[in-house]
């Protein structure tokens, strides 16, 4: 049975787990070197939806995405075998999660995608207090 995971993290996650690599779609995965305009997926499509990136995984990397996910996340304030200092914070904040099925992901992703921050949003000058240059 397949299984879908939503990935908030711009250019999505490269997950390397027991010698097996997963890639997981971002909302901005497939940019165009030829044409930068052009980035990633089109807004709310079948790949991309609410700042999420979908994947769907097969059964061989659903359970290696699986396997990876419960070795990065505590349970009771404990370590993950001591490769990691504290837990994996894009699952612990809801910028990556998974589900059985794609209708699934899109209905949580849509009520989540606004309150879910990543860290790579970008600044509105304005608020940063940053002044546009006038170029004359």
């Amino acid at each position: 049975m397949p299984l879908f995971v939503a990935c908030k993290l711009p250019h999505g996650l490269e997950i390397r787990h027991n010698g097996a690599v997963v890639r997981l779609n971002g909302p901005n995965e497939g940019i165009d070197l030829s044409d930068p305009g052009k980035n990633g997926a089109e807004r709310d499509s079948d790949g991309s939806y609410a700042g999420y990136g979908f994947t769907e995984l097969n059964d061989k990397d659903a359970k290696v995405y699986k396997d990876w996910a419960a070795a990065v996340t505590f349970k009771d304030g404990d370590k993950a075998k001591g490769k990691l200092d504290e837990p994996f914070a894009a699952i612990e904040n809801g910028a990556l999660m998974d589900f059985a099925t794609k209708a699934a992901a899109r209905d949580e992703v849509k009520t989540m995608g606004s309150t879910v921050t990543t860290g790579f949003e970008g600044v509105d000058p304005k608020k940063a207090g940053v002044e546009p240059k006038d170029d004359k």
